[in-house]
């Protein structure tokens, strides 16, 4: 009886040392899918893109990971530093691609290393998803390049600027002030287009070089035109913004001003130089906190803060690129790059700053959808505080900026 017993016990703890192994054995250990980054590390956004993505990398792979075709993925960001430069870029997308072997970029921030990027990425058949000003990457010659944020898709919330400025009886005049490069250029000559169709007359467009420390220059010459309202167009935030903001106020120009990364810079600008000097000002919203409800779009922002210290807003919109793969990946079962593209074309989706859908570019002669168009939050600094003017749905931001382009031809009417 007592060798019974004993038997009895053996067999109920080999049952429980076995019971982790029913349906198909234990399960195995998680694969790693390395997902591929380039940003400037000496750009507090691209601090922050690196940021962002090892901490949602690090809270999926703490859910459970990945689940593809039945198996578990934890994934891996492996980030490196472009300097802002196509050489440099190229470079790092080169040990992405050749070194660790990975098939997906995102996240990048800069025009001129997503360029150099895409003539090694389309050759091996990687996935890009990135933002950048520039349009070459709407070229139909790309077959694997997704672009969110689009700052080609701006015209809602540029609609609502010039409301505001009308509603104010300024001058429907305009001076550019961009920095001299790629990005620069890209989005002088957009704004151009744009300007023309609505009938805002366009003063002069100056250019300045990163770096610059002193705006003053700058700022006496837009003085002495006195058109309506500037707009700082790709100016970072932060520094930038700060000093382009002070130059301005110091020497007394009382127009309208746009600010399309005021976000990151109203509170530094308030408290640095005073509220006088940007009240009034118009900019693009990055706080999602401030205008999204969504628990996991909070629950995001309370990470953040918790793992980092601080609560930063520069790269909210930027990080777009993870949301977009994972909800790729998930549609198509698939980490194929094929599969993913199929899955992405036309794709709706929601990430961290708003939600967006993927179009066609007819205009560049691509039919692939590989632009989107997101909904936008402009928003207007008043008595030292970012308010929101309106939000601008997907559907309004898309048909504006068709009609601000002079696009109604090629894309019929939205």
């Amino acid at each position: 009886m007592r060798r019974l017993m004993v038997l009895l016990v053996i067999g109920l703890g080999l049952s429980l040392v076995a019971l982790p192994m029913v349906n198909g054995f234990a399960e195995a250990a998680p694969k790693v899918l390395k997902i591929g980054n380039t940003v400037p590390l000496k750009a507090k956004e691209g601090i922050q893109i690196k940021n962002w993505l090892e901490l949602l990398a690090e809270r999926l792979n703490n859910s459970g990971g990945l689940r593809v075709k039945g198996e578990r993925y934890n994934v891996k960001i492996i980030s490196y530093d472009d300097e802002y430069s196509a050489d440099t870029g190229r470079a790092a997308a080169e040990r992405l691609i050749y070194q660790d072997k990975v098939k997906h970029i995102i996240c990048q921030w800069g025009s001129a290393p997503i360029v150099a990027t895409l003539k090694v990425a389309e050759i091996n058949k990687v996935l890009q998803i990135g933002n950048g000003m520039t349009e070459v990457t709407m070229d139909p010659q790309w077959h694997y390049y997704y672009r969110s944020p689009s700052l080609f898709w701006m015209a809602g919330q540029n609609f609502a600027y010039f409301d505001e400025f009308k509603r104010r009886g300024l001058p429907m005049t305009i001076v550019q002030i961009n920095p001299d490069d790629i990005t620069g250029r890209g989005a002088t000559k957009k704004n151009l287009m744009t300007y023309k169709n609505i009938g805002i007359k366009a003063l002069d467009n100056l250019f300045y070089k990163r770096g610059t420390t002193d705006y003053t220059p700058f700022a006496t010459k837009l003085k002495s035109l006195n058109p309506g309202f500037v707009d700082t167009g790709a100016t970072r935030g932060g520094a930038p913004s700060l000093l382009m903001a002070k130059a301005l106020y110091d020497v007394g120009y009382k127009g309208g001003k746009i600010f399309n990364n005021m976000a990151d810079a109203y509170e530094d600008i308030v408290n640095k130089v005073g509220p006088q000097a940007i009240e009034g000002a118009v900019g693009g919203f990055k706080d999602p906190r401030q205008y999204r409800t969504e628990k996991w779009v909070l629950d995001l922002c309370d990470a953040y803060e918790k793992k980092y210290g601080i609560w930063e807003t520069d790269a909210t919109n930027w990080i777009g690129g993870w949301f977009i793969l994972m909800e790729a990946i998930k549609k198509a079962d698939s980490l194929d790059v094929d599969d993913l593209a199929k899955a992405l074309d036309g794709m709706e989706y929601s990430t961290l700053y708003s939600k967006g859908k993927f179009v066609a570019r007819p205009d560049k002669k691509n039919s692939r959808t590989c632009d989107s168009v997101s909904e936008q939050y402009p928003g207007i600094i008043r008595n030292g505080k970012f308010e929101i003017l309106k939000k601008v749905s997907i559907e309004e931001n898309y048909s504006k900026t068709i009609s601000a382009y002079g696009l109604s031809k090629i894309y019929g009417n939205p």
